[in-house]
């Protein structure tokens, strides 16, 4: 494990040829409007007073092959939620820039940070690339197919809460290159585990103090997939199928009820919701069960 502080934009996502993965044991892309407005206050900050600013971490798995194409990839273990704000963050802010008339701010933030500017392989064109049905509303805003988006979804308010707050500064004299530059000074800490090495399942289990806490649905399909060979084969035709069935639009409490449901059905005992993970998990092993046969 590697672990050092760096400028988000410069030295992680303004890399060439890399590809973010946000694998299928991850929650959906859940940050809300306050949490947006909190990063905002946190830049306004920055423009006002030049300090740089701490957002958090951001934990991967190390891979030293590379996708076709000679992209790296990196996926994701802890810290997705800051990520994807940040791509949506600088897809709002080259929309402000186009409007303002500010091409280099534009082509900068579409060349340098969100997409992989070189790269011939359309798949892996765009630098970001969440679970499936974010990464769907995801590309859908790049592409600015607003219409085919789910408008009450996180992607698309978000991206509109920012695109209407960097449009008000620059209307009170605040330039897209001077956003840009305080987005420069963003700050994280980058942990790079070793693939082999590192267990992902514990880091991501215990790394949960300055994101949103994780439900006991979130720690379940991380206990079921992060670990299994075939998981994008499992999320796509067993968990995805669970989760639309039972989500409500963005609410996915009923995932929840679901598992405490199941669970005190299976072991014929009474489950609260604070011990749902540790009793799924324990029926789970001392049943020598498989994702499949659960």
């Amino acid at each position: 494990m590697d672990a050092g502080k760096l400028f988000i934009l410069q030295k992680f996502i303004g890399q060439q040829d890399v590809l973010f993965k946000i694998p299928v044991y991850q929650r959906n892309y859940d940050w809300k409007p306050e949490h947006v407005r909190r990063l905002l206050l946190d830049i306004k900050n920055i423009i006002e007073t030049g300090n740089k600013h701490f957002l958090g971490t951001i934990v991967h798995m190390a891979d030293s092959s590379k996708l076709l194409g000679g992209v790296s990839q990196y996926v994701i273990i802890d810290g997705q939620q800051r990520l994807t704000t940040m791509m949506i963050l600088l897809n709002a802010l080259a929309d402000v820039a186009k409007e303002t008339g500010d091409t280099e701010v534009e082509t900068k933030i579409n060349n340098q940070y969100l997409h992989n500017m070189y790269c011939t392989n359309s798949d892996l064109k765009v630098k970001l690339k969440p679970i499936k049905s974010d990464n769907e509303q995801f590309v859908a805003l790049l592409n600015k197919q607003y219409d085919t988006m789910n408008q009450q979804g996180h992607i698309y308010t978000n991206y509109g809460l920012c695109k209407t707050e960097l449009s008000k500064w620059v209307k009170s004299g605040i330039t897209v290159q001077q956003i840009l530059d305080a987005l420069a000074m963003l700050e994280i800490v980058e942990i790079t585990l070793d693939k082999g090495q590192d267990d992902p399942q514990i880091i991501f289990e215990s790394i949960n103090s300055t994101g949103l806490e994780l439900t006991s649905s979130d720690l379940i399909r991380n206990f079921l997939l992060m670990n299994a060979q075939n998981q994008d084969y499992l999320y796509e035709n067993y968990w995805l199928y669970i989760e639309n069935k039972l989500k409500d639009n963005e609410d996915y409490k009923n995932l929840n009820n679901f598992f405490m449901r199941y669970t005190v059905y299976k072991t014929n005992k009474q489950v609260n919701e604070r011990d749902l993970y540790e009793s799924f998990v324990s029926y789970y092993r001392e049943n020598s069960f498989s994702q499949q046969s659960i």
